[in-house]
């Protein structure tokens, strides 16, 4: 009888996953329509979702281009969920640069630890997205170390292009001493 059961639940939580990810494909094509209304609360929905079932590259794609999220509904969900590098991308798509290199530096330095980006999916397995028996867990070891130096390269690299970029105040200096200079 209780095996039954918990083959129930798994078959539950994968039909409430496959909706989800049946949701968040409608909302992107919702999203692309002209003349759309309510798109902060449509944004914050669909962030919410995509990191919710483990997108994490579609997530990361969605924090960085142009979005109208809640940043009051959604910054505490990533800062819990561990989803450092979308809310460092989200911090820049909203000029909010200092936050993102916070981030970008907390990531290099190893103080901030990026979730796994199929932690999610991984939970729903039946052994636990460890590999049947704990097979596989020295590769998921080998793709995390990897995962790791990855993110630190892309810090490096956004916290270059960042710091490249003059701050909106020493743009207003560099306008004015041209145009003192004219």
């Amino acid at each position: 009888c209780g095996a039954g059961q918990q083959q129930v639940q798994q078959t539950r939580a994968w039909a409430l996953r496959s909706a989800k990810q049946q949701l968040v494909s409608y909302l992107q094509l919702v999203r692309a329509r002209p003349g759309l209304v309510l798109q902060d609360a449509l944004d914050t929905l669909l962030l919410l979702l995509l990191c919710e079932v483990g997108k994490g590259a579609e997530l990361e794609a969605f924090a960085a281009a142009p979005n109208a999220v809640s940043l009051q509904q959604v910054v505490p969900v990533l800062r819990g969920g561990h989803r450092w590098r979308a809310l460092a991308l989200l911090w820049a798509s909203h000029s909010h640069y200092q936050e993102a290199l916070d981030i970008w530096e907390g990531l290099s330095r190893g103080t901030l630890t990026e979730a796994s980006a199929t932690a999610s999916a991984d939970s729903n397995s039946p052994d636990g997205g460890g590999g049947i028996g704990g097979v596989g867990r020295g590769t998921k070891f080998k793709h995390e170390a990897a995962a790791v130096t990855q993110l630190r390269h892309e810090a490096a690299v956004a916290a270059a292009v960042f710091m490249s970029k003059p701050s909106e105040e020493r743009q207003r200096q560099i306008q004015q001493q041209q145009q003192q200079q004219q």
